[in-house]
């Protein structure tokens, strides 16, 4: 027991290296696409011949720098995985952990496969499959990172909390901001703001503000739990500007004219800030299940009133 205690924290920060990797991969995606370099390098898994490791440098210009240097990162989170795996395997025996972490390590493979046959089969659809999938894998490994720290933890300790509506809430809005994602997704590659989106996002910035207001009603002495929450709040403040942003460069845009860096970093941005939305809607939902969940509270009232049971007895 205390060999596996002594080996957590080094599982928790493998976890978090994974989440923060899938961030920059989630960008470098979301770059890929506004450059529209998809097709940058036409064949999989070797690219133009060579081996994935071994292209030259010097024909990474270009949409082939986006492209591959993407290709790269991709892999090295296959690898960051791979290896979370084998030490869960190895060392972890709570079974919620030892699912996520599969849960990630498949994820990544069929993202990996998605990606090769978009390639492959020159195929749109399967493009913006493969950038939904990308949200909900990193949406997965902020799960794994979360129960893998010591906060997770400490939340079965936490006295009850009577009249907090948290757990209904914040789940219902975790679904909205997905499927926000999803009408996102259809956007970029449609090249156009849709109405959906934008209603869609008008939707999700009022679910967050009850999310907000429901968070510190309930929990103001939970520091996490609210810091979260605002944290929520703001990036859905600076998402709307991006988006209104994104949307003016769009109508400025010239077909057929490289993007000016501005044009290039507002929209890869505004998918960053997508998925930190998603991870922290994420960590609000699983914090506001463990502690406000029927199941769990009545794991912890009989724990905590056993002892005061057996006392009386004796």
């Amino acid at each position: 027991m205390d060999k596996r205690k002594k080996d957590r924290p080094h599982l928790h920060l493998l976890a978090l290296a994974i989440a923060v990797s899938t961030l920059a991969l989630v960008t470098a995606g979301g770059l890929v696409t506004t450059e529209g370099a998809g097709m940058a390098v036409p064949d999989w898994p070797t690219s133009f011949g060579y081996s994935m490791f071994s292209l030259p440098l010097s024909k990474m210009v270009g949409g082939v720098l986006y492209e591959h240097s993407h290709r790269l990162l991709g892999s090295g989170v296959g690898l960051l995985a791979l290896a979370l795996a084998v030490f869960v395997r190895m060392r972890e025996h709570r079974r919620s952990v030892r699912w996520l972490a599969t849960a990630v390590l498949l994820a990544v493979i069929i993202q990996g496969v998605l990606g090769g046959l978009r390639v492959l089969l020159v195929s749109p659809p399967l493009a913006m499959v493969h950038a939904v999938l990308a949200q909900t894998f990193f949406g997965l490994t902020v799960a794994l990172a979360l129960i893998t720290s010591p906060y997770w933890n400490r939340l079965s300790a936490c006295a009850p909390v009577i009249g907090s509506r948290l757990w209904p809430i914040a789940p219902a809005i975790t679904a909205m901001i997905y499927v926000q994602l999803i009408l996102g997704v259809i956007t970029r590659h449609m090249h156009q703001a849709t109405p959906e989106h934008v209603t869609g996002a008008m939707l999700v910035f009022l679910g967050v503000v009850l999310v907000l207001y429901e968070t510190r009603r309930s929990h103001a002495g939970e520091r996490v739990l609210v810091g979260t929450a605002w944290f929520l709040f703001a990036l859905c403040l600076a998402q709307s500007v991006t988006g209104l942003v994104a949307i003016v460069l769009r109508a400025e845009r010239v077909p057929d004219v490289s993007l000016t860096p501005l044009q290039a970093i507002v929209p890869t941005v505004h998918v960053a800030m997508g998925a930190l939305i998603f991870g922290a809607s994420v960590v609000l939902t699983l914090c506001a299940w463990k502690r406000l969940h029927p199941s769990n509270n009545r794991t912890a009232t009989t724990s905590s009133e056993t002892p005061v049971q057996s006392t009386a007895q004796a």
